[in-house]
């Protein structure tokens, strides 16, 4: 399997940033950023849980994300697929 690796460092507590990433309120914020939003969000952060939604932009282009958790070591430790 190829992909990208993306390491990031934040200036926020470890358990605040994972769940930025696993919780579906947080992550359609981080996901939709700041001109856009995103519906219909689903996060099941465990190994093989899918997450999702519909991005929205300002111009209401609809864009569809979909994937899956692949490794699931919270909070150091994880891989999503798209």
């Amino acid at each position: 399997m190829s992909g990208y690796t993306s390491t990031r460092t934040f200036g926020a507590p470890r358990e605040l940033v994972w769940g930025c990433l696993t919780e579906a309120g947080h992550v359609g914020v981080w996901f939709g950023g700041h001109d856009g939003r995103m519906e219909d969000m689903v996060c099941e952060p465990v190994v093989g849980g899918r997450w999702g939604g519909t991005m929205v932009l300002p111009d209401g282009h609809r864009i569809e994300w979909d994937g899956r958790f692949l490794v699931v070591e919270g909070p150091a430790r994880l891989v999503w697929a798209f």
